[in-house]
């Protein structure tokens, strides 16, 4: 795995924030990328690459001097997995995400696929950047789903649910899960799970109204405090709200970060 790869690079409290464009014209993307990148490390994006297809919207992001994260959200059979993986790597994205949910097969094709597209990459900059290239994060329970829906659906609450997708990553050869703040430590307090890279949805401010549509949800100072890699940052800067422009939004989070970091080594 190359999680510890993608650990090393965190060289600042803004790297540890992903910002998804979900739901917007590439104008909107673009009015919004330009207020958050100083406060930013990576751009998320799926609904804007159904419209312009995976490399024009990798490519469109790079331009913006941004890293992508491709949230796929792959679930198919192996092979149209590890298809689909090889290409959206080969358009130079960070990320993929891939349900957990599929299984063993599947996710060993996806990191297949993954390693034969890394191969691809002729472009002699991205080759010398392509251990930074197609990493894999496995979607275990959506932070959509309340802990009653989670038995509904996997037979068990969310904390179970997790530790059995990750630990079916980590053997699978991912470099990381995602999953809410609630399930974070089971993941830290399981030795074999060390070195998995761990990206937290559902980061919502105090001063941030809770969607409707999330269930477990964390402040960004305790997902990090918690142990997380990655925070998914999302209607809470691109929609804000209480006179809050993406901008104020994006260095309000990014403050409240780099204070948990700063306690954290104190």
């Amino acid at each position: 795995m190359s999680a510890e790869t993608y650990r090393k690079a965190i060289k600042e409290p803004k790297d540890h924030l992903i910002l998804g464009l979900d739901n917007m014209t590439w104008d909107e993307a673009n009015s919004i990328m330009s207020q958050t990148k100083p406060y930013i490390g990576m751009a998320k994006i799926n609904s804007l690459a159904d419209k312009e297809g995976w490399r024009s919207a990798v490519q469109a992001i790079s331009s913006l001097g941004m890293l992508t994260v491709a949230d796929a959200m792959l679930h198919n059979t192996p092979k149209a997995v590890g298809a689909h993986t090889q290409n959206i790597t080969e358009t130079g994205a960070a990320f993929i995400t891939v349900h957990a949910s599929g299984g063993p097969a599947m996710l060993e094709q996806a990191v297949a696929g993954r390693d034969r597209g890394r191969d691809n990459i002729d472009n002699v900059f991205m080759r010398s950047k392509r251990h930074l290239i197609g990493g894999l994060l496995g979607a275990t329970v959506l932070t959509s789903l309340d802990g009653s829906e989670s038995v509904s659906i996997f037979g068990d609450r969310p904390d179970k649910k997790v530790l059995q997708f990750a630990r079916m990553a980590r053997d699978s050869g991912l470099d990381g899960v995602l999953c809410s703040a609630h399930e974070l430590n089971v993941i830290r307090e399981d030795r074999d799970l060390s070195d998995l890279l761990v990206a937290v949805g559902s980061i919502t401010p105090a001063w941030s109204k809770i969607p409707v549509d999330q269930k477990r949800t964390a402040r960004p100072a305790e997902a990090i405090q918690r142990g997380a890699d990655y925070l998914m940052l999302g209607r809470n800067v691109t929609r804000a709200e209480d006179r809050r422009v993406p901008k104020y939004a994006a260095s309000e989070i990014l403050r409240e970060v780099t204070q948990a970091k700063e306690e954290m080594t104190a």
